[in-house]
């Protein structure tokens, strides 16, 4: 009498709840990004702030990175997915459960797919959007640039950090809470004459003073390791450090 009062309470698990089972009719990726697509160009750059020949070229090179096999229990979320969705999270920061809606997705799968996604946009796009100079002729061209654009003379970069809001992290203490008050880790980046990212350094604690942040970062060492040939400059938000008799190799 019990086991059969048992198997009467048992309830069958669905394995997927029936909304999610509509993804590839009712999402926003295969409704919405493809109306946009053919009619609105303007408003699908808006959504996911690239236009549409960018969008296609960056699937182009990541797909082989993100894109996964069908299996028998079910489809595989697509590489058009998995890139638009980790586009849409990068614009506007929206939780995974608001996408997990919007395109269908469990906020499990979310979870997983964003940090995946930006790793592979790093992997392909490191090398022309992120790239260091690493002989005297690039840092020349550099500094030339600066100088004709700015008229900052023998200025090989400017040197900036920016605050990035976080929740706090489990037993840290005050290790990430910042003068503001709030918790924060930060990101050190330097940009040539034309704005263009050569060095990003991320993952400082909020605690930390601008001084602090430059003393553990690697362009501080790469500088201070190389061989002397030159003098360069760069400038940091309203302060101008000088290094004496230094050039820059770094990898």
């Amino acid at each position: 009498m019990c086991i059969i009062n048992r198997r009467r309470r048992a309830k069958k698990r669905a394995w997927i709840r029936s909304w999610l089972a509509r993804r590839e009719k009712e999402s926003v990726y295969h409704r919405l990004l493809k109306e946009l697509s053919l009619e609105d160009h303007e408003t699908m750059k808006n959504w996911i702030r690239l236009d549409k020949d960018q969008y296609h070229k960056l699937l182009q090179l990541v797909t082989p990175l993100i894109a996964k096999k069908d299996t028998r229990m079910r489809k595989a979320v697509t590489a058009g997915e998995r890139l638009t969705l980790t586009l849409r999270y990068l614009a506007t920061g929206e939780s995974h459960a608001s996408l997990g809606c919007q395109f269908r997705i469990s906020h499990n799968l979310i979870s997983s797919i964003i940090p995946s996604v930006c790793r592979a946009i790093y992997q392909v796009l490191k090398q022309q959007f992120l790239r260091f100079p690493t002989n005297q002729s690039e840092w020349q061209e550099v500094a030339n640039n600066y100088f004709t654009q700015w008229n900052f003379p023998m200025c090989i970069g400017a040197l900036d950090g920016k605050r990035v809001l976080i929740s706090k992290p489990p037993r840290s203490g005050s290790e990430c809470y910042d003068y503001k008050g709030h918790f924060t880790l930060i990101m050190m980046a330097l940009v040539d004459a034309n704005c263009n990212f050569m060095y990003v350094d991320v993952g400082a604690s909020g605690r930390a003073s601008d001084s602090g942040v430059w003393d553990r970062c690697g362009l501080k060492d790469a500088l201070e390791k190389s061989r002397p040939i030159i003098i360069l400059y760069i400038f940091i938000s309203t302060v101008t450090i000088s290094f004496m008799q230094h050039t820059v190799t770094y990898s």
